[in-house]
């Protein structure tokens, strides 16, 4: 593991970005913010893109946190190098902008499930998110330390547990990322590795 570098998954460059959700029923959102898999998910969900946005489209659109759509193509690399225990694949009906300037099909929303315990708190400021025993808020920006250790090695896609808004890639993936989808409308961060 000590050779494997460790990178969050952020919003950027991209020139597509969604800026919320329109569910035709109520639906479990808390889930996907703190890593659950989503129980009851409609078909019919839109997308809505901020009214910046701009083509050509981009294989990630992303909102923020933990939420990325996804397309067809980007979907099947991580099913094809993903544990499918590790991730749920979500139904989007359209992604589009307010006004159907652009409208999008065969997205799908990014649900990562698979949690890890291998931050290093004490290197980092922090609080107790007092609604959820157990995870934690950083109270600033940056990198986050890292356990190398606590990290199986199968795993190539996760969120640490304690800070559900982070989504992290191993480096092997990312490189895939970079090498098929050139057009992939994302930023990787290197995290700090503790060994």
């Amino acid at each position: 593991m000590k050779n494997r570098k460790v990178f969050s998954w952020d919003p950027g460059r991209s020139k597509l970005y969604f800026t919320e959700l329109a569910f035709p029923f109520k639906v479990d959102e808390e889930a996907m913010w703190y890593g659950d898999k989503v129980k009851k998910w409609p078909s019919e969900t839109i997308a809505i893109l901020s009214d910046e946005s701009k083509l050509p489209a981009t294989d990630v659109v992303s909102y923020g946190g933990p939420f990325k759509l996804i397309s067809d193509t980007f979907k099947q690399l991580l099913l094809d190098e993903i544990d499918s225990s590790h991730i749920q694949i979500l139904p989007i009906k359209e992604v589009r902008t307010l006004n159907r300037s652009i409208v999008l099909t065969n997205y799908w929303l990014l649900n990562v499930v698979k949690r890890v315990d291998c931050v290093d708190w004490s290197k980092i400021r922090n609080s107790p998110d007092e609604e959820r025993p157990g995870e934690r808020y950083r109270d600033e920006p940056g990198p986050l330390t890292l356990f190398s250790e606590a990290i199986p090695p199968e795993v190539k896609l996760f969120k640490p547990k304690g800070d559900s808004l982070e989504i992290l890639l191993i480096s092997d993936l990312v490189a895939k990322i970079k090498k098929q989808f050139p057009n992939h409308g994302s930023k990787f961060g290197e995290q700090i590795m503790s060994f």
